[in-house]
């Protein structure tokens, strides 16, 4: 990044990817699915990919593109759980 450009990464993102407050958002998830994923012994502890962590937890999946990037609006599965995702990580 930039440094001269760009003050924080916020705001790299919001001229980058646009809807600056989902990337963020889901930045701030991931950091929660790390945590989750390195808690305890890991031979009881089933390691789960973020995108099944995400259904199970918050209701939704990220769309990813035919290159592996994830697009900027998510699959939602479950209208509850994805709305306590929007109170807890907006604002």
């Amino acid at each position: 990044m930039n440094r001269d450009l760009y003050s924080d990464r916020a705001t790299r993102l919001d001229t980058v990817a646009g809807d600056n407050a989902y990337w963020r958002r889901l930045g701030d998830v991931a950091k929660e699915w790390m945590a989750a994923n390195s808690r305890g012994d890991r031979k009881e502890h089933v390691v789960m990919a973020f995108n099944d962590w995400l259904e199970q937890n918050y209701g939704f999946r990220a769309v990813y593109d035919e290159d592996g990037g994830i697009l900027g609006e998510p699959d939602v599965r479950d209208d509850q759980k994805y709305m306590l995702f929007l109170l807890k990580y907006t604002g």
